[in-house]
């Protein structure tokens, strides 16, 4: 017994049927006074001359190094991140 499901495009590496053990109805549990992704509008959308999603960065918060990935410009080990708000 197992079920099919239609998966996205981005997950077509994935094997689509599942035991329904592994299944469970979607619950709408968000806490008393959290804001639903429906209650609000998406954040407005930047583009550079590019096309290329442009973002305001307020602060950095913190920084990391990923040793586990490559930086996508030099393609050496170690990629940069920053946590910005």
């Amino acid at each position: 017994m197992a079920y099919e499901l239609d998966l996205l495009e981005s997950l077509k590496g994935l094997f689509p049927a599942f035991h329904p053990w592994l299944l469970q109805p979607y619950e709408d549990d968000a806490l008393p006074g959290q804001p639903r992704a429906s209650d609000s509008a998406p954040p407005e959308v930047h583009l550079n001359n590019e096309g290329e999603t442009e973002y305001t960065i307020a602060q950095v918060l913190d920084s990391r190094i990923r040793n586990t990935m490559n930086d996508p410009h030099t393609s050496h080990r170690g990629c940069l991140q920053y946590k910005v708000k």
